[in-house]
């Protein structure tokens, strides 16, 4: 009896630590440019989609990968599978970049923002649930930037619930004031379409 306890135990703690063993992979290949798209496609592929681990990343990270590396790839992740669980740590970094040497990301194009700050694209592709969770923080106490690409992220969904929050946001100097009057008239136009 106690030989078989043994070999249970023994066979559980390989299993334990091949999966271990695979879980760094993946946070590895997700914290490179060169393989991050196959890690989202293997993600996306595999039956359990590896979720709870990707999300207990958002709390800490693996120690053998670059961090900010691997949030892009987690925000990457999570905004292909429009996984709402996710929405506080994308909110949380909003603005972390793609690229470093981008400046005046808000002087491009819209699809050149999502792709520059990978949570905003992520935010943007989730949807609604994003756009009413950006409505409830507290903007005024964070930086500039992260309200900017709030309230673009807010515009870009365009949610007929978020009318007032980005009426507020037209008293704000450019480029708010334009992401907001961009949302508002998205707004008008789906609710004409009804």
């Amino acid at each position: 009896m106690c030989m078989l306890l043994w070999v249970i135990f023994a066979s559980l703690s390989v299993v334990g630590l091949a999966q271990e063993s695979d879980d760094s992979d993946i946070a590895r290949s997700l914290s490179k440019k060169e393989t991050r798209e196959t890690a989202i496609d293997l993600i996306e592929a595999s039956p359990d989609n590896k979720l709870s681990v990707l999300l207990s990343w958002t709390v800490k990270a693996p120690a053998d990968v670059d961090r900010l590396e691997l949030y892009i790839g987690l925000a990457d992740t999570f905004g292909r599978m429009r996984l709402k669980e996710a929405i506080p740590f994308l909110v949380k970094y909003i603005c972390i970049p793609r690229t470093p040497d981008r400046p005046n990301i808000w002087l491009k194009s819209q699809e050149a923002i999502e792709q520059q700050l990978p949570a905003v694209g992520a935010l943007v592709r989730i949807g609604s649930e994003a756009s009413n969770f950006l409505i409830g923080v507290p903007w005024d106490e964070r930086p500039r930037a992260e309200r900017m690409a709030g309230v673009f992220v807010v515009a870009r969904i365009g949610d007929s619930r978020a009318r007032a929050f980005l009426i507020e946001a037209l008293r704000q100097p450019k480029p708010e004031r334009d992401f907001a009057a961009e949302g508002l008239e998205r707004i008008r136009r789906a609710n004409a379409k009804r």
